[in-house]
């Protein structure tokens, strides 16, 4: 009997053996299996929770907006926080901005065309935020195409765009934009 409690120490200790001995690094898919033969279904429903789709939304290039040179290692961040213009406003004055909830990171090479729809699922948010209900939640959605990939970094050719929405059955709709001469012009010096 695969759930036999003597089954379950046995194959949680080769596991754990295994993953000590670094010889595999189990996957996502490599636990939900375990938990389904040997832990029961409420592991398993709690793994395939993370893919819930929290809310959908659209990136479209402005007008007047182009795509980085080098597309090679440019990505798509898609990051929300709790609140929208009137909390961001209080929390920018008292120098305590909203923590962000979560993020989605798309390489460019995997969009194909603009306008993109993206899909932020309960996965994407941060751990400590991961069982948050965001239903009536108030949130600013931001965009930001990088063309170095590297979240931490802002370059004056990224493209930029954020929306306030009213909960997740708000579909964002992010406009992405230059960020303006005069704030290229700092960042290029």
């Amino acid at each position: 009997d695969n759930g036999a409690p003597g089954n379950m120490l046995t194959t949680l200790s080769l596991l754990i053996l295994v993953v000590a001995d670094e010889a595999l690094v189990p996957t996502r898919r490599d636990f939900l299996q375990l938990s389904v033969c040997c832990l029961g279904p409420a592991v398993a429903l709690a793994a395939v929770a993370d893919n819930e789709i929290l809310f959908t939304g659209v990136t479209r290039l402005a007008s007047d907006a182009s795509l980085p040179e080098t597309t090679e290692l440019a990505a798509l961040y898609i990051t929300i926080k709790k609140g929208a213009a009137p909390q961001e406003v209080v929390g920018l004055v008292k120098g305590a901005p909203a923590p962000p909830l979560g993020a989605l990171r798309v390489p460019l090479s995997e969009i194909r065309d603009f306008p993109y729809e993206f899909k932020f699922s309960r996965e994407n948010l941060f751990p400590e935020f991961a069982d948050l209900s965001l239903d009536g939640v108030a949130l600013t959605v931001s965009a930001r195409l990088d063309s170095d990939g590297v979240a931490a970094t802002r370059g004056a050719s990224d493209l930029v765009g954020s929306v306030f929405i009213n909960g997740v059955q708000d579909k964002p709709n992010l406009e992405l934009k230059g960020r303006g001469s005069v704030v290229s012009s700092i960042m290029n010096k």
